[in-house]
């Protein structure tokens, strides 16, 4: 069933007999003013109620309606337990910002182990950017056991996996050794770099 082209009278009565897909949808539409009369106050009803029945999807979505309006629909804290939930339900997004919020400490208090468990969650979804960060912290030995040889198979998983940081990285510690793990190696050097300068072209 495409919800976004139910009509808003069947959509009602989906969203009350509790289907939380027809729940969001409403949920949506009131934030957005889609086909009704803009209500935040009802919005968030309908999204909440949906987010309640459990899907990381709609948990997700609704943390980042709080983490991303400064303040329009509520605090940055009362996203976070519904970004919280999306990540531990295997949402690997959530688990990647949530996983940069514990790393940075500037919404919600600086937790280096906990930002290694959501970004290794992310990372073991294949999630790019998550497999930088977590060789970052290995490398670092930042809320993980120092582990250069974990650092650098992670950095390169995700520069396999597209990640254009990593990719830099990669290129930069084959040109100048940056240590052990990442002897002088021209060739590796080059490869990164060719990748990098394809990505520009296009």
């Amino acid at each position: 069933m495409d919800l976004e082209k139910t009509s808003l009278k069947k959509l009602i009565r989906l969203a009350e007999d509790g289907h939380a897909a027809a729940q969001f949808e409403l949920g949506r539409r009131y934030v957005n003013g889609v086909g009704i009369r803009r209500n935040k106050r009802k919005g968030l009803e309908w999204l909440k109620k949906a987010a309640e029945q459990g899907d990381p999807g709609h948990q997700f979505a609704l943390g980042l309606l709080y983490w991303w309006n400064d303040g329009k629909y509520g605090s940055f804290a009362e996203g976070t337990p519904w970004v919280r939930a999306a990540a531990e339900g295997g949402h690997a997004e959530a688990q990647y910002l949530l996983a940069g919020e514990y790393g940075m400490g500037e919404n919600v208090e600086y937790n280096p182990v906990e930002a290694a468990r959501f970004y290794r969650m992310a990372a073991k979804s294949g999630y790019a950017e998550a497999e930088y960060s977590l060789g970052q912290m290995y490398l670092d030995g930042e809320g993980v056991p120092k582990d250069l040889q974990e650092g650098k198979r992670l950095l390169e998983s995700a520069a396999k996996g597209g990640d254009e940081v990593a990719q830099y990285f990669l290129m930069e510690a084959y040109r100048v050794p940056y240590n052990k793990w990442f002897s002088k190696d021209e060739k590796k050097s080059a490869y990164w770099e060719s990748i990098l300068n394809k990505k520009k072209k296009k």
